[in-house]
């Protein structure tokens, strides 16, 4: 590295000045654009994970009151149906396929009840099985006479009752000793309990109750249960690993939580429903802290907690006479590390490709910089047409040499590769147009076309032009762009293009598109050929009177090669086989042709060919 380096300074050129400037131009464009693009998708980034989390929090919204609605509406259907019987059916097992009822309408929640103040008690709910099967179960505890009787009865959801058992030994259950009872009992009209622990199944949920009176006198209680988990797996719609959920009252409970298994845990261990300060979450803590006094305003925002930044959502939610704090929270981490490490790659490979760019820089232009001036200069000779100047290098690299050697023998033959290049460009010109001509077959191929037919519409249009008075180089131009008329029928299907029968309307706007398909094949065209091909692919199709296709221009707007070309076309169509046609006589085609005149044909073309209808035929057939 040291001789590379010893090298490099002390042939320092003009050559290895403008290699430094240009890795160095580069590396700082690159990182530039780099760091202004990093910066942009990281803006762009954090302006959609906004859009979400706002997004996401009103669906929680949604959902929750979806679950609240549900338990209002069980609650009162079955507060008028027990009204209207006048308190407790006589029929009880009505009152058990209603609520079963309602439970099918109202799968957000888990049991629907009704007790009143002898100490009864009606319950449809959602159980699972011994076996693992969730199913709907009854318990109905009746007192007649005194005598108390409790059964437990298994029903499938037509309401039937499968399998029967009798608790009355076991089961002590008083209804009017539970929150829910006491509560609504209390306040006289409908109510939330606070979160607690459940009687039957040991899971933590809400009850909304509602009290029943029969002429002003108190009666009993309806009640519908929601589990927690109920609320919590309705909004688990995270669009991060990470992303949190959570929903707690005012008072600090949760009442929903993403980690379920956490919070399952923590109300078995406590015996009650977790609070926020149970579960060390300091964002969930710090978050209800600040603005458990003013809950109404939605808060997006971003914090950094512990060397961290996280994105924050959160808000009030009011239904039914619940008041709630809803929020989420997702890493930063989680939307941004696939940018951060994509910046890494890209720093580390540019590091990587300077480090290359700047050796080979040194070890290349230290033994070519010398040569290359010499040879700048000799160009310079060139350029005025001195031949006879011959170079000489003392060089140990035996490329230099071999350079230089062929510089000098290039001087010495360049009027002989004059010649050459005379040649070669006839070649070149030949070559051009023969891939011109195959590029023209190659759509013709797909029609059941064939050479011949390009052939024959060239001619005709060569002998068109050139009975017009057209220049010696416009009857050129048009001999060969002629051929490219239908190219763009490369891009039409071929089970359109080659139907054996008549198209459909949609089939032949398709078949249509080949005349703009055709020049956008050509667009921006490199030759004065190459456009005349493209204004023939393009016109080909129009009519003399506005009605042809696809720009529907008429009369001389329509260019004259395009004119020209359309006859030509048309005439050897009809006097050609097609897979949907058989060959028209050449008579019939002189008749068509007449009748086109004014219509679909300019009528100085169409009159030009009647005058020579024998020459025409000529080269038709």
């Amino acid at each position: 590295m040291g001789q590379y380096m010893k090298r490099f300074w002390k042939s320092y050129t003009i050559f290895q000045s403008l290699t430094i400037f240009a890795v160095a131009l580069v590396v700082t464009v690159g990182l530039s654009i780099m760091l202004i693009s990093g910066q942009q998708s990281e803006k762009a980034l954090h302006s959609l994970a906004d859009g979400i989390m706002v997004r996401t929090l009103e669906n929680a919204k949604v959902n929750i009151g979806e679950s609240i609605g549900s338990a209002v509406r069980i609650s009162s259907i079955l507060q008028v149906a027990i009204e209207e019987n006048g308190g407790l059916p006589r029929e009880r097992a009505y009152l058990r396929k209603l609520m079963l009822r309602s439970l099918l309408n109202h799968q957000n929640v888990y049991t629907v009840y009704y007790g009143n103040e002898k100490g009864e008690f009606f319950l449809v709910g959602k159980r699972e099985r011994e076996d693992g099967v969730t199913g709907y179960f009854a318990k109905e505890s009746v007192i007649d006479d005194g005598v108390r009787r409790v059964t437990e009865k298994w029903m499938n959801t037509r309401g039937e009752v499968v399998a029967v058992t009798d608790l009355t030994e076991t089961d002590t259950y008083d209804p009017r000793v539970r929150p829910w009872y006491e509560k609504a009992k209390r306040s006289g009209t409908s109510v939330w309990s606070d979160p607690y622990i459940f009687y039957i199944t040991g899971q933590p949920g809400l009850t909304y109750a509602i009290p029943f009176e029969q002429f002003g006198e108190f009666k009993g209680v309806v009640g519908a249960d929601l589990e927690v988990k109920t609320i919590s797996l309705a909004n688990l719609s995270s669009y991060t690993p990470n992303t949190q959920f959570f929903v707690a009252d005012g008072e600090g409970r949760i009442i929903a939580h993403s980690e379920l298994d956490k919070f399952y845990k923590l109300a078995g261990e406590k015996g009650r429903i977790p609070r926020v300060d149970d579960f060390g979450d300091t964002i969930v803590e710090s978050i209800f802290t600040s603005h458990r006094e003013n809950l109404r305003n939605m808060d997006l925002r971003d914090i950094r907690i512990k060397n961290k930044s996280y994105k924050t959502i959160f808000g009030e939610h009011r239904s039914a006479g619940l008041q709630f704090l809803i929020g989420l929270y997702t890493p930063y981490g989680d939307y941004l590390e696939p940018l951060r490490q994509g910046e890494k790659q890209i720093l580390i490979l540019s590091i990587i490709v300077i480090i290359m760019a700047v050796l080979f820089s040194m070890v290349i232009s230290s033994a070519l910089a010398k040569p290359f001036v010499i040879l700048s200069r000799a160009t310079g000779s060139v350029a005025n047409l001195e031949f006879g100047r011959t170079i000489s290098i003392n060089t140990k690299y035996s490329e230099a040499n071999v350079l230089v050697d062929n510089f000098n023998e290039m001087l010495e033959n360049l009027n002989n590769y004059k010649v050459a290049n005379e040649y070669l460009n006839e070649n070149l010109r030949e070559a051009h147009l023969d891939t011109f001509y195959r590029l023209a077959l190659a759509a013709e191929y797909k029609d059941y076309y064939t050479a011949e037919h390009l052939n024959r519409v060239s001619a005709l249009s060569v002998f068109i032009a050139d009975a017009l008075g057209m220049g010696r180089k416009d009857v050129e131009l048009i001999k060969h762009s002629s051929a490219m008329h239908d190219v763009g029928k490369i891009g039409v299907p071929d089970n359109i293009l080659m139907k054996p029968g008549k198209l459909t309307a949609k089939e032949y706007d398709v078949i249509k598109k080949h005349s703009e398909i055709g020049a956008k094949i050509l667009e921006n065209p490199s030759s004065e050929l190459m456009e005349w091909a493209r204004i023939v692919a393009l016109n080909h199709h129009e009519r003399w009177d506005g009605k042809g296709y696809p720009n529907g221009i008429a009369g001389e707007d329509i260019p004259l090669s395009g004119r020209i070309v359309a006859i030509a076309d048309v005439m050897d169509a009809l006097l050609s086989k097609r897979s949907y046609k058989d060959a028209f006589s050449f008579e019939k085609t002189m008749d068509i042709i007449v009748i086109e005149r004014g219509k679909q044909f300019e009528p100085e073309l169409v009159d030009l060919i009647s005058k020579n209808e024998d020459r025409v035929r000529g080269i038709l057939l």
